[in-house]
């Protein structure tokens, strides 16, 4: 098989119109496609573990008791997301992984460390949260069973629908990995502006994210005075409002974003009593979303006496920026220079399992471009020129991590 041919075959799961697919976490779709990955890795070598997430890895053993490199991505996709953003990763690591063994089984590679294709389970958190779920997990940040534990809007926990497609894995990776290897999309324009083939990822942004809760009182949409109103709904457009202001007219090193609203009761003759929502307050350095989040606090209040509401912060998570591996960025570097490849560095702007196993091991993270910059949108497109270089690069990147670099 090709990647060519892998990627097609991925992006018919869960495939809907204009170049969409919805496969989220654990959903039907994501079960067909995680069994199309095992068998793709069993008929390439590969031994097939599940762990109690659902991570699935896929073990290429050349040398016992040897080390290990992790190489690998997401295949759960955003509702109505693009085709690329993380199953571009886990494909090229398959692709890449089959190269290398062939090299091995014809003595044209002598490895010193293991190859494991990994597929992180629930990356996107778009149907149970927190995202990068699997990876955070596996790293030791995230209890397992306070992520099994997690929800969907319907009630279902993680548990029961892994359990539902056959993925509540019983077993778990237990060798000793000392790097890890991720390619993916940009998902930004910078690359295409500044003509990189490739892009050697040195830091990530950090963020803050704040699940909210806006509680006012339900009333009648006609005969309620306008100034006995305590509209919720009210609240959070004021809220929503502000924080689009804040981040406009603040330099581009920090995006903010209002997602995930819900509001009851759904009729349209009651005054809204309670609204939620998820903010996103994101910086390449953390000073700033700890300043922003210091006037995100002082706007809550503001917005609270003013319409008479009680604003409560329900959930808050902080994500750090890191730099990723020195010598992984020159390796990257390296490798696409050899082979004719325009390449630069770049920040990270959203999150990626990278992001999290860099806490634990020198991590390599690899972009290739995205036309028009789209993500998460059905409008995700890389030229396949574009996701050649990214595997030929990544295979040299991998050749040489196990071999011992």
């Amino acid at each position: 098989m090709s990647l060519a041919e892998d990627f097609a075959r991925v992006s018919r799961f869960g495939a809907g119109e204009g170049g969409a697919v919805d496969r989220q976490a654990a959903t039907a779709a994501d079960g067909d496609q995680r069994r199309w990955l095992c068998e793709r890795l069993a008929g390439a070598g590969a031994r097939i573990v599940v762990d109690p997430i659902g991570n699935i890895f896929g073990l290429f053993t050349w040398t016992d008791g040897a080390d290990w490199v992790m190489c690998g991505s997401h295949l759960d996709s955003q509702p109505n997301g693009g085709r690329y953003d993380g199953a571009y990763g886990v494909v090229a690591a398959l692709n890449a992984a089959e190269e290398l063994d062939a090299r091995v089984r014809s003595g044209n590679l002598t490895p010193v460390r293991n190859l494991v294709v990994v597929d992180w389970t629930n990356e996107e958190g778009a149907r149970f949260q927190p995202s990068v779920m699997g990876s955070s997990v596996h790293c030791g940040f995230l209890a397992l069973e306070d992520a099994l534990g997690s929800t969907d809007a319907s009630g279902v926990t993680l548990r029961q629908a892994l359990s539902g497609i056959g993925f509540l894995g019983n077993e778990e990776f237990t060798g000793t990995a000392v790097r890890y290897a991720e390619i993916h999309v940009e998902q930004g324009d910078r690359m295409e502006r500044e003509e990189l083939d490739v892009a050697a990822v040195s830091a990530n942004w950090a963020a803050g994210k704040y699940d909210i809760r806006i509680t006012g009182e339900q009333g009648h949409t006609g005969s309620t005075p306008m100034v006995q109103r305590r509209d919720a709904l009210v609240g959070l457009a004021r809220i929503v409002a502000a924080i689009d202001d804040f981040a406009r007219h603040h330099d581009e090193q920090f995006h903010a974003s209002a997602t995930d609203v819900v509001t009851f009761p759904h009729s349209p003759n009651v005054v809204t009593s309670v609204a939620a929502a998820h903010i996103e307050l994101r910086s390449a350095e953390l000073g700033t979303v700890l300043r922003a989040e210091e006037w995100f606090e002082e706007m809550l209040s503001t917005v609270a006496d003013a319409y008479g509401l009680e604003i409560e912060v329900v959930q808050r998570s902080a994500r750090g920026s890191r730099a990723f591996w020195p010598e992984g960025i020159e390796l990257t570097r390296s490798v696409a220079q050899s082979l004719g490849f325009t390449v630069g560095e770049l920040c990270t702007i959203a999150g990626h399992d990278a992001v999290i196993v860099a806490r634990t091991m020198p991590t390599v993270l690899i972009f290739v471009p995205s036309c028009g910059g789209h993500a998460h949108s059905p409008r995700e497109y890389t030229l396949p020129s574009d996701l050649e270089k990214g595997l030929v690069t990544l295979t040299g990147v991998l050749a040489e991590l196990t071999a011992g670099y």
